[in-house]
């Protein structure tokens, strides 16, 4: 989905299987990637996110988030959460752990105030939907990705049928 989005970037599709087996399963997994050519705006716009070689997030680069971000962001680094009893419900977290805390604290806040999401940190930097804001996160987003049948399996089976 992501290259069609960036085709006009000259990008290149890579599918790429680990050389050694995954520590905790054992098992080799592999992953698609994709690749851009060289590109100003795209530069300009790693410097923002990257200050002093380390992923942040800050208020400025915000300012153009949208739901349709928040849709892509999920799409890359979300998943639902699997219920630990079975009269728990599922709700959904997005793996940010690259972030530091401080820049995750500005980004719960950014949601809250934006969309009213209702988000947590989790000790290994997850960030969780809290479950009175899941059915407005996935009003939010499926809207983008209703169409994109690979990412289905990402939704609670309600969301998508």
């Amino acid at each position: 989905y992501k290259m069609t989005v960036l085709e006009s970037l000259n990008t290149k599709y890579y599918e790429y299987t680990r050389k050694t087996p995954s520590q905790r399963t054992g098992k080799y997994y592999s992953y698609n990637m994709i690749s851009t050519a060289k590109n100003k705006e795209l530069t300009e716009l790693r410097k923002k996110l990257y200050i002093n070689g380390k992923k942040t997030i800050t208020k400025e680069i915000l300012e153009n988030f949208t739901a349709y971000s928040l849709a892509i962001l999920f799409m890359d680094d979300g998943n639902r959460t699997k219920p630990i009893t079975s009269n728990e419900q599922t709700s959904y977290h997005i793996a940010t752990c690259g972030f530091d805390k401080q820049s995750l604290e500005i980004f719960v806040e950014f949601l809250w105030h934006k969309f009213h999401l209702e988000v947590l940190i989790s000790k290994d930097n997850r960030l969780y939907i809290r479950m009175n804001s899941r059915n407005l996160f996935e009003h939010l987003i499926m809207p983008y990705i209703q169409e994109i049948e690979c990412m289905h399996y990402k939704f609670r089976k309600e969301c998508v049928s």
